[in-house]
């Protein structure tokens, strides 16, 4: 049995806020997640994904996961691109997720994964099924 996650139903809103190097995030910055396949009741980490043309140093998006999943956990920040200091805060009553620098440092790199989402599937949910999820960018 196993549930299929593809890109178009994670329902994330996100707000991304450029804080050093440029003064608004522009069309060429995308935050996203890739399609992934869950097997069991096992925690998977999603990457989620940072394409960016600016130099980034904060982001904030909420997490809405279908009905068959819920997180595990925190995020969880990858630290080869989260060098300069940044903090992950989570909320999980809205799922929104806060990354943050307190130097205004930008983030290393300028594409590839930002932080991993520790999700699972409820008990009781799992089946051969295909679940749509999306990452709605309000960048």
């Amino acid at each position: 049995m196993k549930l299929s996650y593809i890109k178009s139903g994670l329902k994330a809103m996100l707000m991304l806020a450029a804080v050093s190097g440029a003064t608004s995030a522009s069309a060429d910055n995308l935050l996203s997640v890739e399609p992934f396949t869950i097997t069991g009741y096992d925690v998977v980490e999603v990457p989620v994904l940072l394409d960016n043309t600016d130099a980034v140093a904060a982001l904030q998006f909420d997490v809405k996961l279908p009905n068959c999943l819920e997180m595990a956990g925190e995020p969880i920040k990858n630290v080869e691109r989260m060098l300069n200091g940044h903090q992950v805060a989570y909320n999980p009553s809205n799922g929104r997720v806060m990354v943050t620098s307190r130097s205004r440092e930008a983030f290393v790199g300028d594409s590839g994964v930002l932080l991993y989402l520790p999700v699972k599937v409820k008990a009781g949910e799992l089946a051969n099924e295909t679940v749509m999820m999306d990452f709605l960018s309000l960048i």
